[in-house]
């Protein structure tokens, strides 16, 4: 399909600025990612359960399914105006 899945990448720093994904983003347990880059697009759902680095939400981040937080405690509130097309679960 069109999703990418970088679930488990323990290494993973970062991501491209602008990325676009036309299905989901898996990054389940990506804890070294503390990040996500501007200019984020994801078509599908956005899985972050378990990034406990993240720290940081781009505040043009664009999430056309659900959004997955849960396990994520170093992150703050959603950006404002954050406009996803489905549920978020923290």
């Amino acid at each position: 399909g069109l999703d990418i899945n970088l679930a488990g990448c323990a290494n993973l720093m970062s991501l491209p600025p602008g990325m676009r994904v036309k299905g989901s983003l898996h990054l389940n347990g990506c804890r070294t990612l503390t990040a996500l880059p501007e200019g984020l697009k994801v078509n599908g759902h956005l899985f972050l359960d378990g990034c406990s680095g993240l720290t940081r939400m781009p505040s043009d981040i664009e999430v056309g399914g659900n959004l997955y937080l849960r396990r994520c405690p170093g992150l703050g509130p959603l950006p404002t105006g954050y406009m996803g097309g489905g549920r978020v679960f923290s």
